[in-house]
């Protein structure tokens, strides 16, 4: 049965499907859900790709092995990686975090053929990512979170909560691995999930929903604001006249439309 909340509309008949596979709980449950999707026929091929980092040494190695035995009993093609975190993120002035989530995609482009990647970032990782991005200053496109779609990238656990996660992994009797990394505070976002969120819940325990519910609402906004500065910035290049709208604010309130600052701020972002 397909985990509550799954959002199987985002794949079609004939859909060549990658899932993101790094042996943990998130992914595990995405693999066992694509592959209740492709045994119903839903879709027409299922992969997936596994990345080590070596950045863990022997638990690297055991992921990494814990994930073709998973995909060897579940008959389900698997593609692994071994992507140089350390050194591309020396070469490119990374964090180690930002280094190895572009070698991932990387990698999941690379044996996606045209189809569709599938990662595993649900409800509570959306939560993590609305409140990095308004620590470290964002605008409303940030506070919308994670897309559900983004390109061929799809997230068809977004909307589903770590608990039901974990409550399907025993219903099906799934094992997962860990990575002890999670646990480690020196990264941003485990603080977020160890701690920030944590304390956020003892305010208000449904914390994590309201997150995310505003998230999606701040996309929807983003998404109607962008549409309305893109019409704006065609008639802009269309009849230049109209850039005096943006030069200051006495020339905006003598003019005979006045663009919305929210509207105007976009304009000029997309202009330059």
């Amino acid at each position: 049965m397909l985990i509550e909340n799954f959002n199987r509309s985002l794949f079609r008949m004939g859909d060549d499907v990658v899932v993101a596979l790094s042996g943990g709980a998130d992914s595990v449950c995405l693999l066992y859900n694509m592959l209740e999707l492709w045994q119903e026929g839903c879709i027409e091929t299922l992969t997936a790709v596994h990345c080590n980092h070596g950045l863990r040494g022997e638990e690297s190695d055991r992921d990494e092995k814990f994930c073709k035995d998973l995909c060897n009993k579940l008959k389900i093609h698997l593609y692994c990686e071994k992507i140089p975190v350390r050194e591309y993120a020396k070469e490119h002035s990374l964090s180690l975090e930002e280094a190895g989530r572009n070698l991932r995609y990387k990698a999941f482009e690379k044996y996606r053929i045209g189809g569709k990647i599938a990662t595993a970032h649900n409800k509570k990782d959306n939560a993590e990512t609305v409140i990095f991005n308004l620590l470290r200053g964002t605008s409303l496109a940030g506070m919308g979170g994670i897309p559900v779609v983004r390109d061929s990238i799809v997230r068809p656990l977004l909307n589903v909560s770590r608990e039901q996660i974990e409550e399907y992994l025993k219903e099906v009797g799934a094992e997962f691995v860990t990575d002890h990394t999670n646990l480690e505070t020196q990264f941003s976002r485990n603080r977020i999930r160890l701690s920030i969120i944590p304390e956020m819940e003892k305010i208000n325990e449904g914390a994590v929903n309201n997150i995310t519910s505003f998230a999606r609402l701040a996309s929807y906004d983003e998404e109607y604001l962008s549409s309305v500065a893109e019409s704006y910035y065609y008639r802009m290049i269309e009849t230049p006249e109209i850039l005096s709208l943006v030069v200051c604010d006495e020339e905006r309130k003598e003019a005979d439309e006045e663009v919305p600052y929210a509207v105007l701020t976009r304009v000029i972002k997309k202009f330059l």
